[in-house]
């Protein structure tokens, strides 16, 4: 992780005294100017630290009700012992008097918001130097250090407040015709019929314990997407790119793995099986990065690229507890946690759905009842949390072996269940169930 140690700033840095002075003014003429300008506006916003100071005391006075002027925000400051390191009284007559018109507030606030954030380009762009210039971070945590940093700018400074309702039909309306609304089929009929579907924004976890089959399905649905002409991107954090490669082949061609593990052996048409999947595998839209060790930060950087370049429509991350955190330091779940609302916030974001791997805990086992419940979803109660759905993947020990279901235990737009599947274990791969 990069070191965010204060880096030498070039001087001097953007500010506008003036700016700042007159949207505190404006503040405590108008109440309307509070209005205006305190849903955008904040304290870190303010270069000079009396400003911060007293942009807080006029919050702090709005929210109990109370009218800021010069003296209720002198009596402010002066119970909380702060008065006299903004300057006295003196300057908050001076802030007043810098007020050319109280009803442009929101245009001053505006300026101080883009001196904050040329500060703040200033200062991502001083730590990424002083990374390179040090040199014992690794290049690609730098790239997706300073990507996930400017990207927190850029989302901080796009205002969004509350839709009227109408707007928010209008929206709706564009999604239907669009097809926006409707869920990116998994290529199963059970599953879709069950859950709608991937929606595009939500985070679909599908778990088992080791072992269980977690990756198979989900590259099975990966290749389903993919052979509708969607891109996909895969991020494989415990099997390497030739193993996946040589997974998604099984399934194209129909071979079994003890087939494609000794090629030179195949008959002539298990041969042609063979080539003619792969030259069908060679032009689905598939990525796969096989990086053994690899942060939430690149995993942002990399899936915004290949949005950006190639128009992804769904993310695979396998699986969750391998994604390196940001902080080692802070226990488990609070790495995991943070994890589970980053991959959240970048599947809204990218309006994609994403489909997490997660590993089960070992409680089932104990219990009578082996089937997985939300409890078991290992080291984080905030993956259920941050969910839109947790798909359990269940093999009965007691049944036929070619026997699965995948359980719905969460699913915010739908009812919960089970849906039937077949295995086919010789190819690791997962159909529909065939009916009785």
């Amino acid at each position: 992780m990069i070191r965010s140690a204060e880096p030498a700033m070039l001087s001097p840095r953007p500010q506008n005294l003036e700016a700042e002075q007159a949207v505190l003014g404006s503040m405590c003429l108008s109440p309307e100017a509070v209005d205006d300008v305190a849903e955008a506006l904040r304290g870190e916003h303010f270069y000079f630290e009396p400003n911060q100071v007293i942009f807080e005391a006029v919050i702090a006075m709005t929210k109990r009700g109370v009218k800021p002027d010069v003296v209720t925000l002198s009596e402010e400051l002066e119970r909380a012992g702060k008065l006299e390191a903004v300057g006295g009284d003196d300057y908050l007559i001076q802030i007043l008097e810098a007020v050319p018109n109280a009803a442009h507030a929101r245009y001053y606030a505006d300026i101080v918001i883009d001196r904050w954030t040329r500060r703040r380009i200033s200062e991502i762009s001083a730590v990424a130097h002083a990374a390179v210039v040090d040199g014992t971070d690794d290049t690609d945590d730098i790239l997706a250090q300073t990507s996930d940093n400017f990207t927190r700018l850029l989302e901080s400074t796009v205002r969004s407040g509350p839709v009227d309702m109408s707007v928010g039909l209008e929206m709706l309306n564009e999604d239907w015709k669009s097809g926006n609304s409707k869920g990116l089929s998994t290529g199963f009929v059970s599953i879709d019929s069950a859950i709608g579907g991937l929606k595009p924004a939500t985070l679909n976890v599908l778990s088992a314990g080791t072992g269980g089959g977690k990756t198979s399905l989900a590259l099975c649905i990966g290749r389903n997407v993919a052979l509708h002409g969607n891109r996909v991107l895969i991020f494989s954090l415990e099997m390497d790119s030739v193993e996946i490669t040589q997974r998604l082949l099984a399934l194209e061609s129909g071979l079994n793995f003890t087939e494609l593990d000794a090629p030179n052996e195949l008959d002539e048409l298990s041969e042609e099986r063979m080539i003619e999947a792969s030259n069908s595998l060679a032009n689905l839209p598939i990525r796969i990065d096989d990086a053994p060790r690899i942060s939430l930060q690149r995993i942002a950087a990399v899936a915004r690229l290949q949005q950006r370049k190639h128009g992804l429509r769904l993310l695979i991350i396998d699986y969750l507890q391998l994604v390196e955190p940001s902080d080692k330091r802070v226990i488990r779940e609070q790495q995991i946690a943070e994890i589970s609302h980053a991959l959240k916030a970048l599947a809204r974001e990218l309006g994609i759905p994403i489909l997490l791997v997660a590993q089960l805990n070992r409680n089932a086992k104990s219990r009578e009842d082996k089937r997985p419940v939300l409890s078991d979803l290992r080291e984080s109660g905030a993956i259920e949390q941050d969910a839109d759905r947790v798909l359990f993947l269940h093999h009965d020990v007691n049944a036929d072996p070619s026997e699965a279901k995948l359980i719905v235990a969460k699913n915010r737009r739908g009812p919960l269940g089970e849906v039937p599947l077949n295995w086919v274990g010789c190819r690791m791969e997962y159909r529909d169930a065939i009916p009785d």
